[in-house]
């Protein structure tokens, strides 16, 4: 049965009012290209966490020797790093990480190192100011992480900075040494310049032997 010129007319009528009403709906539900980008920006914008990133960069800097630069990027974004509680508005695990980052960069320059007002490592006095105090920092992060075994390893180089600390560095590391459970090649290296000061030359020279099997080269398996 056909339908009427009349029944046509209607009928295209309300497919057009339809198809109108879906693409109105369409365009208010569906963003144009420039504010999909423009809100993608800002989510991008909005997750930029820029003490992590300074915080990766320092320890980045600190593996590769540049302790003054390493502790400087960490002090940028962490003003009260010498607080033992940390930073109201920062994580305390990010807190740690820079203030770990600090306290071994100054350990590394043996003291010497500006940390700022009277800590500008500059005197006899500044210096061994800065290491007793990186050395604090250390014992209370182990103190905090028993199970942390590369914290031990970094105790023990800051305790063997420390006047008469070379018998309680190698006993922190040898315990580690001898379960087996020295944690880098560097461990090794520092058990065994603390052994070389105490004149146990065989502890040393296995030391140095366990260094280098860990795979790190000889650059980092020597005494001095």
């Amino acid at each position: 049965m056909r339908e009427s010129p009349t029944e046509v007319s209607t009928t295209m009528k309300f497919s057009g009012a339809v198809v109108a009403s879906l693409l109105v709906i369409a365009g208010m539900t569906v963003p144009s290209g420039a504010d999909a980008c423009l809100r993608m920006k800002r989510r991008r914008v909005q997750k930029v966490d820029h003490k992590l990133q300074d915080v990766n960069r320092a320890e980045h800097l600190l593996a590769k020797g540049q302790g003054p630069k390493a502790a400087k990027v960490a002090r940028k974004r962490f003003r009260k790093f010498t607080a033992a509680t940390g930073e109201p508005d920062s994580g305390k695990a990010l807190f740690n990480r820079a203030q770990r980052t600090i306290a071994l960069a100054t350990v590394r320059s043996d003291g010497a190192i500006d940390l700022g007002k009277g800590m500008r490592g500059k005197t006899p006095e500044q210096r061994t100011g800065n290491l007793a105090w990186a050395t604090s920092v250390l014992e209370i992060q182990v103190a905090a992480e028993p199970d942390n075994l590369l914290l031990r390893t970094y105790l023990a180089e800051a305790l063997m900075h420390q006047p008469g600390g070379d018998a309680q560095a190698v006993e922190l590391l040898s315990q580690l040494a001898n379960d087996d459970l020295m944690p880098t090649a560097r461990g090794f290296a520092l058990l065994a310049q603390g052994q070389q000061r105490l004149g146990d030359v065989s502890g040393m020279d296995l030391s140095l032997q366990r260094c280098r099997e860990l795979g790190e080269g000889d650059d980092i398996c020597t005494v001095a």
